[in-house]
């Protein structure tokens, strides 16, 4: 549930036949119950409503839904990649993990479902491609093998798997485009 920028949660009591929720990513804890889902939605935005004139007659400044600014712990050996990458591509940490994080919302450089000839999917993991004018190479992992994919304009003209090609040498290519997608 969502009012005024501020996310409610959903749970449910069994025992007590009771809808309950909180207010997420505030630090004050702020609860609201109902028997029915109608009753829940008005209950959670009379408490949002409620924190904020609380917040106003107490003179606080109230805790925004989310402020754009959190702390992750990812372990030293990806710590050292980030930083690595930042200075290879002339840019802080921040921007790598931001851009990291969006690239994975958007669904790059994760399982990507892509249509081929005759209405057929095939699910690639991976992701990687480019282009050079109305041609693309897209290359990925299909079921943990490497295969590769040309497209010249809108039409997929060949789909190679090669069973044959490490998994390393998927790597090497991938690292090759993505090294010069970054040029």
């Amino acid at each position: 549930m969502k009012h005024k920028g501020y996310l409610g949660s959903v749970e449910f009591d069994l025992n007590q036949q009771l809808l309950h929720g909180k207010i997420e990513a505030v630090n004050d804890l702020v609860t609201y119950e109902a028997k029915d889902i109608a009753g829940l939605k008005t209950a959670f935005e009379e408490a949002v409503d409620d924190y904020l004139a609380t917040c106003e007659e107490q003179g606080k400044v109230p805790d925004k839904p989310m402020n754009g600014s959190f702390n992750i712990r990812i372990g030293e050996e990806l710590h050292k990649k980030v930083y690595l990458m930042s200075l290879e591509k002339g840019c802080s940490i921040n921007d790598v993990i931001k851009q990291s994080v969006a690239n994975y919302l958007e669904g790059k450089g994760r399982s990507a479902q892509l249509r081929i000839k005759d209405d057929i999917y095939l699910n690639m993991e991976n992701i990687v491609s480019i282009k050079w004018d109305d041609e693309c190479l897209l290359i990925g992992l299909n079921g943990g093998h490497p295969f590769y994919r040309v497209f010249v304009g809108e039409h997929d003209v060949e789909l190679e798997a090669h069973a044959g090609v490490e998994v390393n040498e998927f790597h090497r290519i991938k690292r090759q485009i993505t090294e010069y997608r970054g040029q």
